[in-house]
């Protein structure tokens, strides 16, 4: 299983950052559906293992924004190894995505100083959007047990469709349906799935639009959706929108 995920890791090309964060995909990736070798007959979790390790591998500083009806609300992504940023202004916030084996920690720093952010608030909205804590943290990569549903496309890219389900009743979501892009192992779309039992989710989000930057293809708008599950109407929707790269520092 090591030498497996070693092999992954030489061969992933790809990164998105779930909700709020920039899918790189590689150019080949765009131009035609050939998967790889090593991405064949992947089990549910060697999946979101791979997507787990897309994320971690890049370094790459962003500029951004999140679009919700006529307000905006700008933001710098910081992609380090292990660990994403999230800059806000007015007022200063810092939050932090820590990524590692046993799950994701979100922390926040602000002028009065640095602490994680407790799990009873992941379901609380950021800065009046769409985009809550919990979006940002992306645990459900980590929960376990999760089942392969079928292959399927959305749109024009084949993925494949897995569903997670929490483990525990922390957080908004009781379970996820996953889109993965079998060319590249990039999230492509999610469903969030509320505690009552119902067949419409409470949000989702779908990556819309890409852009190619010195050959790296790189998010320029996903749609993250919130869902009246009752009936399944949106509620209201928030654009993250990258507007440009930054060099690293």
């Amino acid at each position: 299983m090591k030498d497996f995920y070693k092999a992954l890791t030489v061969s992933i090309l790809s990164l998105i950052i779930g909700l709020s964060s920039a899918a790189i995909l590689p150019a080949r990736a765009q131009d035609d559906e050939a998967v790889p070798e090593e991405f064949k007959n992947l089990t549910g979790e060697q999946i979101l293992e791979l997507v787990r390790l897309s994320q971690a591998l890049l370094n790459h500083d962003l500029s951004a924004r999140l679009r919700n009806g006529k307000d905006y609300t700008p933001l710098g992504i910081s992609m380090r190894k292990g660990s994403i940023y999230f800059k806000f202004r007015d007022p200063d916030e810092i939050i932090q995505l820590e990524m590692a084996e046993e799950g994701s920690i979100l922390h926040r720093q602000t002028r009065e100083g640095s602490a994680a952010i407790p799990a009873a608030d992941y379901g609380k909205i950021i800065r009046g959007t769409d985009v809550t804590y919990e979006d940002l943290s992306m645990r459900f990569l980590y929960w376990p047990k999760p089942v392969m549903l079928k292959e399927e496309r959305v749109g024009f890219k084949k993925c494949w469709k897995l569903r997670v389900v929490n483990p525990n009743r922390t957080g908004p979501y009781q379970s996820v349906l996953i889109w993965v892009h079998q060319a590249s192992g990039a999230l492509i779309k999610m469903e969030g799935y509320g505690w009552k039992p119902s067949e419409n989710p409470v949000k989702k989000f779908l990556v819309t639009k890409v852009q190619k930057i010195d050959g790296v293809w790189i998010l320029k708008q996903m749609q993250v959706e919130t869902i009246d599950p009752g009936n399944g109407k949106s509620l209201g929707d928030t654009y993250l929108e990258v507007r440009k790269p930054e060099p690293a520092k």
